[in-house]
């Protein structure tokens, strides 16, 4: 008894630990239009970091149904987050920074919009589900199916709040070199939290066996 109290101690105390995680992502730069990593999985209270790389593009919420367009409430008018327009040349020592944070485990879709760069695959997901129709990949795929409206650039505000996720404050900014290895390393929090979560199971199960 006493064993399997403390491993579901053990168990909670890694849960609660991998759940404490920020995670980065790469916005545009050498890897093209994408968003890098495309899709992560995140618990309540998670931060995503979006690091802008050269050129100009946005961070900004659409709904699986409608991949490259802002999310809405057709009622109240609210809209989903939206960072605007970042441009950033492409021999900046620094590289802007947007943080969200988590605060559901639903599904959370966004795109950039700018010019076509949403209907050409920039699109990306906050826990996505693995099976149904609102797996990354559909939603990829139905993004690349849309006429996307063209926006000038810089023709909208900031949007914090949103649905499942709220900017936890402006644009802050990270050294070029910075935002590099944060190229190299993106998505690798992901890995490691899901990993300390199957840790924390596999404790419980063997005390149960």
């Amino acid at each position: 008894m006493l064993a399997s109290s403390l491993s579901l101690l053990v168990a909670s105390a890694l849960v609660r630990l991998s759940s404490a995680a920020n995670q980065q992502v790469i916005v545009g730069g050498t890897a093209g239009l994408v968003f890098t990593p495309s899709s992560i999985t995140a618990a309540v209270g998670d931060t995503v970091t979006f690091i802008y790389q050269s050129k100009n593009h946005t961070v900004t919420q659409s709904s699986f149904a409608a991949p490259c367009t802002l999310l809405t409430n057709a009622t109240s008018g609210a809209t989903g987050f939206d960072s605007s327009y970042v441009p950033v040349a492409a021999n900046a020592t620094e590289n802007p920074a947007w943080t969200l944070e988590v605060l559901a485990t639903t599904e959370s879709g966004f795109f950039c919009k700018q010019s076509t760069h949403c209907s050409m695959g920039m699109v990306g997901a906050i826990n996505a589900p693995a099976t149904g129709n609102k797996t990354f990949d559909a939603y990829l795929a139905l993004a690349k199916t849309q006429q996307q409206t063209t926006e000038a650039a810089g023709g909208t505000s900031v949007v914090s709040s949103g649905v499942g996720a709220v900017a936890t404050g402006s644009l802050s900014s990270v050294a070029a070199s910075s935002a590099t290895t944060a190229a190299k390393t993106a998505g690798s929090e992901t890995i490691k939290r899901s990993g300390m979560a199957l840790l924390a199971c596999a404790v419980v199960a063997i005390t149960v066996l």
